[in-house]
This record gives structure tokens, sequence and C-alpha cells, in this order.
């Protein structure tokens, strides 16, 4: 199967015998993919050139620097992912749903602090100190119940 570079967009490229899809962009290394798929982003849709080799340590994540999991992962695999996300104790795991829990867990521990940072104020919007206006039901003249 040949090896493509992707050049003018991002791909949703399918690791073969992973079942997951990843972003592949301009930055990221060559891909190996079928004659029909580079064909058709070589040639047909010009967004992307032929490569000679890809180095496989290099396929791209699934983006913001982690990698993608599933339960079709080996165990020791995905204690390593886990260590990734930032589970410290992934490895005194000894099931891959105690480790993918674990990997969830810190993504959304991840994802509330990263909401906690809230923009300043741009003066533009209201008061947060003002409590909300108190809109009753309406009672329009002349209106029969």
């Amino acid at each position: 199967m040949p090896y493509i570079k992707i050049t003018g967009t991002t791909y949703g490229y399918r690791k073969p015998g992973s079942g997951m899809t990843v972003a592949v962009t301009p930055k990221d290394p060559p891909i190996e993919v079928t004659e029909a798929e580079a064909e058709r982003l070589v040639v047909k849709h010009k967004v992307a050139e032929y490569a000679e080799a890809a180095i496989e340590e290099n396929i791209p994540d699934s983006g913001g620097g982690q990698q993608p999991y599933n339960k079709e992962i080996k165990l020791a695999e995905l204690q390593e992912i886990a260590k990734t996300y930032g589970v410290e104790n992934a490895s005194t795991m000894r099931t891959k749903d105690m480790v993918i829990a674990a990997i969830e867990a810190a993504k959304s521990a991840a994802a509330a602090n990263d909401n906690d940072e809230l923009p300043e104020d741009d003066g533009e919007g209201g008061n947060d100190d003002e409590p909300p206006p108190n809109l009753g039901t309406a009672d329009p003249e002349g209106a029969e119940i």
C-alpha cells in the first residue's frame, strides 16, 4: 500500500487494524492508505502527495497530544496510554474497564478544569452580581382564556 502526505486539508485517517479515526493535517508525517484512497486524495482531490514511507511511531494521535484508545487494545498498552492522560496508578489496574474508566475520569477532570478558567468581563456584558429579571406570565389585553 502506498504512503501519502496530506498537503491541503485535514483528513480523517483510520489506521489499519485500529478501528479508530484520527485527524491528519499537513503537519503530520506520511500515512499508509489503499491504492484507491491514494488515487482519490492525490489525483482527484489534490489534497495529498505520494511519499516514500512513514515512521510508524509518528502516526498522529486523536488530537490534543492524547492517544486514542478502545477495548481492543492490550491492557499494558492501555495502561501506558492512561499515563498520557495523567492517570498515575494505571499500572496497578488489572482490567481494561478499570483503565478506560480512569482515562474517562481524567478527561472529565481536565475538561472541568478548563471550564473553570472563564474569560474576564469585557465590559460589554451585564453585571454578574445583578439578579436575573423576574419574567412573569404575559396578560395581553383582550385575550380570552
